[in-house]
């Protein structure tokens, strides 16, 4: 029969093996995080920047940028960007719009296009 102390006895990792677990442990998370940085390459992004000019209350110029991999998402982005910053300005009044692009140029092997959107109005 078994002594009490034999009963509750737990599993204890010997050090070595526990040295190699977190060793294993800290080299995988600074593989994952050394490995990130790339996809940032590929993720579309907009511009949080815009430039305003202002003739009245109702007729403004407003630019919006966005970067994508292909053409057509980066139009559509800096598109949507353009109207966004439109409507913050804005806010909830009627106006008409004409959409046009204004720049095209490369930044880090990804096409971006600023987009131009002038209110009019209705």
């Amino acid at each position: 029969m078994l002594s009490n102390n034999h009963r509750y006895r737990t599993a204890v990792m010997p050090n070595k093996k526990r040295y190699q677990a977190i060793g294993i442990a800290m080299l995988c998370s600074v593989v994952l995080f050394a490995c990130s940085s790339p996809s940032e390459r590929f993720r579309s992004r907009s511009g949080s920047e815009y430039s305003l000019r202002y003739e009245t209350p109702t007729r403004l110029q407003v630019t919006g940028t966005g970067c994508a991999l292909d053409e057509k998402t980066a139009i559509r982005i800096s598109q949507n960007a353009a109207k966004f910053h439109l409507r913050s300005i804005i806010g909830n009044t009627k106006y008409n719009t004409t959409i046009r692009e204004i720049n095209r140029y490369h930044d880090d092997g990804q096409i971006c296009i600023e987009s131009e959107i002038e209110s009019r109005e209705p």
